[in-house]
């Protein structure tokens, strides 16, 4: 069990301040912070999950607009924010803060094509998946691993 010697009152303020000063350098036309593009950004969906779990946490809608806008501008660039899956880990999380159905129905899409892309049993054992039709190699588990790699699924 982690020992925060600091009172709570104390706590939120440092948090507060952390994403605030995130939100120095948010891009607010791609709803991106640096260090990100537009196939790799990872970073801004874990920054809005922290955004929206503040605010659960502490009660507050202090980063819902912001969240409103920035998750449409960011499923422009990838549809049902395929990549990465962190957006509908944060899209729930504000759903959790804010009850906005908006925010639940990005994360839906987004596990709906997560487990249209999962290997089942099933599809392990036919060879394909509901999105792709794959070759699996089957002598042992190294060489399935080395196959999907080296395949890039």
């Amino acid at each position: 069990k982690p020992a925060f010697t600091s009172p709570l009152g104390d706590q939120i303020t440092v948090a507060d301040k952390a994403l605030e000063k995130a939100m120095d350098s948010f891009d607010q036309d791609t709803a991106q912070f640096p260090g990100t593009c537009a196939t790799d950004f990872a970073l801004s969906g874990t920054i809005f999950y922290e955004m929206a779990r503040f605010d659960f946490l502490t009660n507050r809608t202090q980063f819902y607009e912001i969240l409103k806008n920035a998750f449409p501008i960011m499923e422009k660039g990838t549809p049902n924010f395929a990549s990465p899956f962190i957006y509908g880990y944060a899209a729930l999380q504000a759903y959790s803060a804010y009850k906005d159905d908006s925010f639940l129905e990005i994360a839906k899409a987004n596990w709906e094509y997560g487990w249209a892309n999962t290997i089942s049993k099933d599809s392990a054992a036919s060879g394909q998946t509901p999105v792709k039709i794959f070759g699996l190699c089957r002598s042992s588990k190294s060489d399935l691993l080395h196959h999907l790699l080296a395949n890039q699924f």
